[in-house]
């Protein structure tokens, strides 16, 4: 639902799909059958992206192949955007659960690809509770999760600091006050 109201011009959908497989390059046409887009509306919004630095266009022959370049800062953070959005719903179903809801690793950097799982760690007093909820999910498959207790996560700030500290660098979805 919010993927609709947020990437709803030509650009935004093609960003999206091209995005969500930044190892990857493409020609037009696939690009078209596979964002929905329609192939004026595609060669146009192509064009736009590679003028603004956000996609590669390299030409083969007589065809044009697209990429969009991952490494560059808006790129990582209209991805990090995406992986919010593809697991907001779930952040509404547990928030009320929670103490605490991070997204972090690849996704929550926007360096994830297409193969890439989305990891969230979730503080709850209620970690029977927000299991179920997970496992109800459609997106369970896609999404690691790690929920600790307060306890545990005051002893994994002392046992596993590394680890700690990669969950501390991630984006605080939701905390409560």
């Amino acid at each position: 639902m919010i993927e609709k109201i947020i990437f709803f011009t030509n650009c935004q959908k093609i960003l999206s799909f091209l995005a969500q497989n930044p190892d990857k390059e493409y020609f037009d046409r696939k690009i078209s059958n596979l964002s929905g887009v329609s192939r004026a509306g595609t060669n146009f919004a192509l064009r736009d992206l590679a003028k603004a630095g956000l996609v590669s266009r390299e030409k083969r022959g007589r065809m044009y192949f697209y990429k969009v370049l991952a490494e560059d800062t808006f790129i990582k953070h209209f991805k990090i955007l995406q992986n919010i959005i593809i697991i907001y719903h779930l952040v509404l179903k547990i928030k009320e659960l929670s103490l605490k809801i991070v997204l972090f690793g690849s996704a929550g950097k926007g360096e994830n690809t297409d193969e890439s799982d989305v990891d969230i760690f979730i503080m709850t007093r209620s970690p029977d509770e927000i299991k179920k909820i997970i496992f109800e999910d459609k997106l369970r498959e896609k999404i690691q999760y790690i929920i600790n207790t307060p306890n545990e996560y005051i002893k994994l700030k002392k046992d596993n600091s590394i680890f700690y500290k990669e969950i501390e660098k991630g984006i605080t979805l939701w905390q409560t006050k």
